[in-house]
């Protein structure tokens, strides 16, 4: 039973059946009964009528020691609170998480260095080695449940992540920072939690090896002292530490050169440090919006933009000298969302596309990260379902519930796509791929920007509908005038026949 499409593709070239889910289970009356369940790198909690289907047990392998460590990603904690040794477990599962007996136990040393990729495949190797015993010993009937004999240290759930949502504080010591990127370092595999992340100027980047470096530098912590092809040396509370390898918040890998350019630091330059109150909102805003991330994983990864026809892609920081703004009045189709609705509705058939995506940002998520905007998406993907048959009206309770979605959905970190393979391989994220056209709500049509990579951002006002579209000249030029002359067109049939529009 498993929804990871690496298993099906194996287990497919091997004629082994596999089932999707817990309810496929229960319906797969065939298969009953059976004497054991194996639940193995399974991260969902089994309901009673599962555990209940085995009639000698249902077994899980738990990748750290109980009852210590108990819940999810446990070596990275393990790493974090420096602990000399880690394990894993195999227990009977009970309604409880991680309570049941104890059935066979591994232990073994974590390594000068240990990374969460090199202290997850010691877990592994252990449990495929005591897998072996395990089975042998219930064939013969030797085992003997040992009951916990305390209830867990801790039960690390899945939304627990690093303070400060990963980024460096450099006035810790180096061993610390040092420790939080090995704790962090999943090589290629996804990463479920932050990534260890510093930015200058409020231009960020992700820390992916660092090594200690030179003792009593007495800099400033978070000062650089030298950049070279082996690495950027900074302060730190103690030590210098050594800034090996670097990657955008997208994923794309950078020499220690390349991202001192990226970041416009030189040797005495400063990296940002977080204050005590900016370390408190960024562990909040984590904490709301990390449980949302399997939506934004699926909707980058699927994302379609929507591109204005003959406006080439661009990319990086927008030089507002090169962006123009021209302001239209209401143009009679109500307030902020229908606004929205008619913006979406011209854009369909300006592009002749029935689906599509746009970046989409309002009060209330600026709201959410203000002060930490440079660690979470200002602007979210919107998806647009026009149905050409039917009318405006349609088409507004179809945006309405997108809009809806959107804000239970609220955003995501903007190191998400490089903590994802699948996002990073496809180059999503709004550094890799910026949407090339944006709508946005906007109290006041003088806050309307455009951000990083746009051709046209339109801002709505909520209140009246009327709208400020801001152009990259190079871009659009003159088009933004007949842009305008057809939005307000595409308007007035909206207002007299809604249903046709």
């Amino acid at each position: 039973m498993s929804k990871a499409r690496p298993v099906h593709r194996w287990a497919a070239g091997r004629g082994i059946r596999v089932l999707p889910d817990a309810d496929a289970l229960l319906q797969a009356t065939l298969l009953q009964p059976f004497d054991y369940l194996f639940s193995i790198t399974n991260l969902e909690i089994l309901p009673k009528a599962i555990l209940d289907l085995p009639s000698q047990g249902a077994i899980n392998f738990h990748d750290g020691p109980l009852p210590e460590y108990a819940g999810l990603n446990t070596p990275v904690w393990a790493l974090l609170n420096g602990e000399p040794r880690h394990g894993v477990t195999w227990h009977l599962m009970t309604g409880a998480v991680d309570r049941g007996a104890v059935l066979t136990r591994r232990a073994f040393d974590i390594s000068e260095g240990e990374t969460a990729l090199t202290l997850n495949t010691k877990c592994y190797e252990a449990g495929i080695e005591s897998f072996e015993e395990l089975v042998r010993d219930l064939g013969e009937g030797r085992l003997r449940p040992h009951p916990q004999d305390a209830a867990p240290g801790r039960i690390f759930r899945r939304s627990d992540r690093p303070s400060a949502a990963g980024v460096l504080d450099w006035t810790q010591s180096a061993e610390t920072i040092a420790t939080l990127i090995r704790a962090l370092d999943f090589g290629t595999y996804p990463n479920p939690l932050v990534s260890p992340k510093t930015s200058h100027e409020s231009r960020a980047i992700i820390v992916q090896e660092a090594s200690l470096g030179e003792r009593g530098s007495g800099a400033a912590p978070g000062t650089v002292l030298s950049i070279d092809d082996a690495g950027i040396q900074v302060a730190t509370g103690d030590r210098n530490l050594v800034l090996r390898r670097l990657q955008t918040l997208d994923g794309t890998p950078l020499s220690p050169r390349d991202g001192a350019s990226r970041l416009g630091i030189a040797p005495g330059g400063r990296f940002d440090l977080p204050n005590e109150a900016s370390v408190a909102r960024l562990t909040a805003v984590t904490a709301a919006t990390c449980p949302h991330e399997p939506f934004w994983i699926d909707r980058l990864e699927t994302e379609h933009p929507f591109e204005v026809p003959a406006a080439p892609l661009r990319g990086g920081v927008p030089n507002p000298l090169e962006y123009t703004h021209a302001d239209q009045a209401p143009m009679g189709v109500g307030d902020g969302e229908e606004g929205v609705t008619a913006v979406l509705g011209y854009f369909a058939r300006l592009g002749d596309c029935a689906e599509f995506d746009v970046g989409f940002a309002d009060p209330a998520l600026a709201r959410l990260v203000e002060g930490v905007s440079d660690w979470f998406a200002g602007q979210v993907p919107l998806r647009a379902a026009v149905d050409f048959a039917r009318g405006f009206d349609t088409l507004r309770e179809s945006v309405r519930s997108e809009l809806g979605r959107l804000r239970q959905h609220l955003t995501y970190s903007a190191d998400l796509p490089a903590r994802r393979p699948v996002l990073r391989s496809a180059g999503r994220g709004p550094e890799a791929r910026p949407l090339p056209v944006s709508v946005h709500l906007v109290e006041r049509l003088e806050d309307a920007a455009a951000p990083a990579g746009s051709a046209l951002t339109v801002a709505v006002r909520p209140r009246d509908g009327a709208t400020r579209w801001v152009a990259d000249r190079t871009a659009l030029g003159a088009e933004v005038a007949e842009y305008q002359a057809q939005f307000a067109e595409f308007c007035r049939a909206a207002t007299l026949t809604p249903e046709r529009a």
